[in-house]
C-alpha cells in the first residue's frame, strides 16, 4: 500500500458541496476512502472548515453543509433542519454533561489552583471559572423551565 494522499479543506468542502446538491450526507469513513486518507484526516478538514465558518453538521447519515442557497432549493428541507437542530442539542447536552459535575468543585478548584500563581495567572483563572459558572447556571435555568 502506497503513502496516502494529501488532502485540502477546500477539496472536502468541495465534495460535501457536490454531495449537499444531491442532498446526500456523506460519511467520514466515505470521505477518508475518496481520498485515501484516515477518518482523523478528515476530521481535521471538517473542524477546519467549521473554524472557516462553514456550516457543517453531522448526524447519523454523515456530514452534511448547509447554505441558505442549498436550503431553499432542497427538497428535504425539514429533515435537514431537524438534522441540525438534532445536532446542536446534543452540543449543548454534551457541554452541560461534562461541565455539570465541575459546577461544585469551582469554588475549590479555583482556590486550590491559585495557591502558586501569579496574579495575572489568578485573575485569567478566575475568570474562566465565572464563565463556566455563568454556562451551567444558564443551562440549569433551561433544564427547568425546557
Amino acid at each position: 500500500m502506497g503513502r496516502h494522499m494529501k488532502v485540502t479543506p477546500e477539496e472536502v468542502l468541495d465534495t460535501l458541496l457536490g454531495s449537499a446538491q444531491k442532498g446526500a450526507p456523506r460519511t467520514k469513513r466515505d470521505l477518508a476512502q475518496t481520498y485515501d486518507v484516515c477518518n482523523t484526516t478528515i476530521a481535521s478538514k471538517i473542524r477546519t472548515l467549521r473554524e472557516d465558518g462553514n456550516a457543517i453538521i453531522h448526524d447519523r447519515d454523515g456530514y452534511r453543509l448547509i447554505s441558505k442557497e442549498l436550503l431553499q432549493e432542497w427538497d428535504g428541507l425539514a429533515s435537514t433542519l431537524e438534522s441540525f437542530i438534532n445536532w446542536s442539542l446534543k452540543i449543548v447536552r454534551s457541554m452541560y454533561v461534562s461541565l455539570d459535575p465541575t459546577g461544585p468543585i469551582l469554588p475549590e478548584m479555583k482556590r486550590q489552583l491559585g495557591d502558586g500563581m501569579t496574579q495575572d495567572e489568578r485573575r485569567l483563572l478566575g475568570k474562566q471559572c465565572v464563565k463556566v459558572k455563568a454556562l451551567l447556571d444558564h443551562m440549569e435555568a433551561e433544564s427547568e423551565f425546557g
